[in-house]
């Protein structure tokens, strides 16, 4: 196929496999490629900043003719840059909803990530991001299970098994893990009344909810790092965490 045929879609997986390989500038230019042709593309507008920090670039170096093609919403990845940078080798990175979105597939690419958890309660969610991770050469390094958990408030119509988990269930077999929550069904109690030995970072995404967040950290060990409002939905937000000790 003729690279001027190829569809932005089929840039951006090119661009994945280079930088599995480590071939992180030629991956940059399929990236690039693929915002020109359909500047609006999430996808692969998240991924630029990773890229550009793999060759330490500054932004100035190389955004400046990305913005010319593509809309700004790296500040995304930015947010997730103590999170991504905290990250000790070997972690399994445990991410409660949102299955479909990039993020998981970014995560995967990080080298202290050993492997990445998907929990996802929604049939439609569930598929879309199935068929998204099969789609780029990172799908062994995640895994994806379609499941809510007891307490959530999730109608079971809308799932494709209607199976349940509880946390405690969840975390069984898994070491060294990195918390990402970024749906606000997930249970007030999510932390308490189990086995939180082996997390040491949370990252919880809030909308509307932070005291709910807030108060769910402050009942477990860990201790807030840093606080980040969405300036775009003031409402809405993120909150880092630690394990609180040495």
């Amino acid at each position: 196929m003729e690279e001027s045929e190829m569809q932005p879609e089929q840039h951006l997986k090119k661009s994945l496999e280079l930088a599995k390989n480590g071939d992180y500038e030629i991956a940059l230019e399929e990236l690039q490629v693929a915002l020109k042709q359909k500047p609006m593309y999430f996808d692969a507008q998240i991924l630029v900043e990773p890229f550009l920090h793999r060759l330490e670039l500054s932004e100035e170096e190389k955004l400046v003719e990305l913005k010319a093609t593509a809309f700004d919403s790296l500040v995304r990845f930015q947010i997730y840059q103590s999170f991504v940078e905290s990250l000790k080798p070997e972690t399994t990175v445990l991410q409660l909803d949102a299955a479909f979105d990039p993020i998981a597939v970014y995560f995967a690419m990080v080298p202290n990530v050993k492997k990445v958890v998907i929990y996802e309660p929604y049939s439609r969610h569930y598929e879309l991001a199935k068929k998204y991770i099969q789609g780029t050469p990172l799908k062994n390094k995640i895994d994806l299970i379609n499941e809510a958990f007891q307490s959530a408030s999730s109608p079971k119509e809308s799932m494709k098994s209607g199976t349940a988990t509880t946390f405690s269930e969840a975390l069984e077999g898994l070491e060294n893990v990195a918390l990402n929550i970024t749906s606000n069904r997930i249970p007030k109690t999510l932390l308490q009344d189990c086995d939180l030995s082996e997390i040491y970072m949370v990252q919880i995404a809030y909308d509307q909810n932070k005291d709910d967040a807030l108060n769910m950290l402050k009942a477990s060990k860990f201790k807030v790092v840093r606080t980040v409002r969405n300036e775009k939905e003031p409402q809405s937000g993120w909150i880092f965490a630690k394990l609180d000790g040495p």
